[in-house]
């Protein structure tokens, strides 16, 4: 630190692509005109405005971003540019990659190269290589063909599973930690889970777009659970080869714990797709959910959730069951959800009952619903124990420093209850009127 004025740092964020840099700013000597733009346009300081042992730090601009930094909002092109920039794209495509065997349109396709293209702010070079690093993703990983062996071999492992849509057509991913039958989650299940999910959300023939919403209940939420690292590579991954998919993903029932693991990963996050985490505070759930899923999906939501506080019932651990009365809440999803795709797989199994669901004989065009909803369907999940979780009621500071959250991170404010340390207008969910739904 320079005694005599101001340091300010640029600091890494633990990802090759990121570069550290630090400047020292003499309050007397230095001009502002000698340091590099993005520092100007960050520090708007004048010389008696800077007192001795003052630091500020800085998010860091990532490599090949403009000098506004990932930060600034997205600068949208002219038709006719956004056309010819997607031809480039194309071609470059073509010229260096061999398509994919079971998808062989995915790298050329109008939505691949338009979403490639607007996260990485229509950089040509940047879009390509974000571009081919999923290809080959998807060429190793092969995602279409993904099914989650955690949840097959202890059902409720993960309780993340599509319920519905929005007015938009967007499909709708829930979750609740109180359903979830493990003490323990690691970045592997997680994120093949995940993967197996929004692979077959986009299956669906009724969803008019590509982006996909979704609503996480903190309910029972842990550490080994829910923590930075997992956090992290989580992100990264949906990050970048699902860029533009995210539309929303709103969080309920959080505790302050939530609000120090969520600071521990947005540093991770780009600042677009961080706008779009939203922390709902419980009184405003009801407007909220009113606001962005009307009437159908809103209901279920939040009868959902009452029945996931507390003591929830063995009913709503089996959540891949229907409901043993007719009429009421079908923890499956909603009415339409469940007629749309779930009956007519039911419909399949009582008419030929000897042969089972599998994605080999339904093709790859078929939705399928979470994992445990086909097993149960296909007669498999007739006996199934439930491990005792024994889940604490709150999370210690050992656990804390353990996982890397900082306790002081811990904390809920008025101003942090959408978006943690960001709150705009925009962000304020709950204090707009009912119906006046804005976009990001």
């Amino acid at each position: 630190m320079n005694m005599g004025g101001i340091s300010i740092a640029m600091f890494s964020k633990n990802q090759p692509e990121y570069h550290s840099e630090a400047y020292a700013i003499d309050s007397n000597r230095t001009s502002m005109s000698s340091l590099p733009t993005e520092i100007q346009l960050r520090v708007a300081l004048k010389p008696e405005d800077i007192s001795p042992f003052k630091c500020i730090r800085l998010q860091m601009n990532k490599v090949g971003s403009s000098s506004m930094g990932l930060r600034r909002k997205i600068k949208e092109v002219t038709p006719e540019k956004l056309s010819s920039l997607k031809e480039e794209l194309k071609q470059l495509v073509v010229s260096k990659h061999v398509p994919l065997p079971d998808e062989p349109d995915y790298s050329t396709c109008d939505d691949t190269l338009t979403r490639f293209l607007r996260a990485r702010k229509y950089s040509l070079k940047d879009a390509y290589k974000q571009l081919s690093e999923a290809i080959e993703w998807r060429r190793t990983y092969r995602p279409r063909h993904v099914d989650c062996k955690w949840c097959t071999d202890q059902p409720g492992f993960h309780g993340i599973r599509q319920v519905g849509f929005d007015p938009e057509g967007r499909p709708v991913l829930y979750a609740c930690f109180a359903q979830c039958q493990t003490l323990r989650n690691t970045a592997e299940d997680t994120i093949a889970h995940v993967v197996y999910l929004v692979e077959n959300a986009l299956r669906c023939p009724v969803a008019k777009n590509n982006q996909w919403v979704i609503v996480i209940d903190c309910t029972g939420l842990t550490l080994p659970c829910c923590n930075p690292k997992l956090g992290k590579q989580f992100s990264q991954t949906f990050g970048n080869n699902y860029p533009e998919h995210l539309y929303r993903f709103f969080l309920v029932h959080h505790n302050p714990a939530l609000h120090g693991i969520w600071k521990a990963i947005r540093v991770f996050v780009d600042p677009n797709t961080a706008k779009k985490v939203k922390l709902v505070k419980r009184d405003k759930i009801s407007l909220v959910f009113d606001d962005y899923f009307g009437p159908e999906l809103s209901s279920w939501l939040k009868e959902e959730l009452s029945l996931n506080q507390n003591d929830i019932s063995d009913a709503q651990k089996r959540f891949w069951q229907g409901p043993s009365k007719p009429g009421t809440h079908d923890p499956r999803g909603t009415p339409s959800y469940v007629q749309t795709y779930i009956e007519p797989l039911e419909k399949i199994r009582a008419e030929k009952p000897s042969q089972l669901l599998k994605r080999s004989d339904l093709g790859h065009k078929i939705h399928l619903p979470h994992p445990n909803i086909v097993q149960f369907l296909n007669g498999m999940l007739t006996n199934v124990q439930f491990i005792d979780l024994k889940r604490k009621a709150k999370i210690s500071r050992q656990e804390m420093e353990e996982y890397g959250v900082k306790q002081a991170d811990c904390t809920e404010s008025d101003e942090e209850s959408v978006t943690g340390e960001e709150s705009t207008n925009d962000e304020e969910l709950g204090a707009r009127s009912s119906g006046n739904s804005q976009h990001a």
